[in-house]
Order: C-alpha cells, then sequence, then structure tokens
C-alpha cells in the first residue's frame, strides 16, 4: 500500500518533524511513501521513510533528469539507491511553479 504525504513547502519546524514521524511510522509499518520530494513536508516526508530503511517514491515536477528543488539533490540521489523517482514530465523540462502543484494531484493519485 501507498500513502501520499503532501503539505506546505514553508511549514513550521513542528509541521516538518510531523511529516518525517508520520511517514517514518507508517513506511515502519510497510507502507510506500510518495511525495513531491520538495522543500517543507514533502522532503521532510522522504527523510523520514528514508530513517525506516524503506525505499519511497518521488514524483519529480520537473524532468526525470533535473531534480526539484535543487536543493534537494542529495535527497533525490538517496531515494535513486531504493527507490524510485518519476516524472509526468520528459527529460530536460525544469518546473515552473504550477507543475509542482500538478505533481502533487498525480502523487495523490498514486
Amino acid at each position: 500500500p501507498t500513502v501520499a504525504i503532501t503539505g506546505s513547502r514553508n511549514c513550521t519546524i513542528y509541521g516538518a518533524e510531523k511529516a518525517a514521524e508520520f511517514s517514518k511510522e507508517l513506511a515502519e509499518n510497510d507502507r510506500t511513501i510518495v511525495t513531491s520530494g520538495g522543500y517543507g513536508c514533502g522532503g521532510s516526508a522522504t527523510r523520514g521513510a528514508l530513517r525506516a530503511n524503506k525505499p519511497s517514491i518521488i514524483v519529480s515536477a520537473s524532468g526525470i533528469d533535473n531534480d526539484h528543488p535543487a536543493g534537494h539533490w542529495a535527497l533525490f540521489a538517496e531515494v535513486a539507491k531504493t527507490g524510485v523517482i518519476v516524472s509526468e514530465n520528459v527529460a530536460l523540462v525544469r518546473s515552473p511553479s504550477t507543475l509542482s502543484t500538478l505533481a502533487l494531484r498525480t502523487s495523490a493519485k498514486a
């Protein structure tokens, strides 16, 4: 089973901690975590799943060859070791903010 975790890019410290805590606990109970891998809750939830040593899925808002946001390149690299990074876009696509919203909707349907 999968669980999509989304939230604010500009979340509070408490929100980031809870996103990580929820995803870690869910992953430890054999749920696959799906996020945007973005700043805020998405990245925090991805880190929580990684702390549980479980694979996770990032639905990227940009082309598969363009980590978005660029500041999370290490997070994307870590997920790629055991999980999956997917995109609804072809390679070489940079992400305008409208694509981030679409990627979150896609991950919620996963």
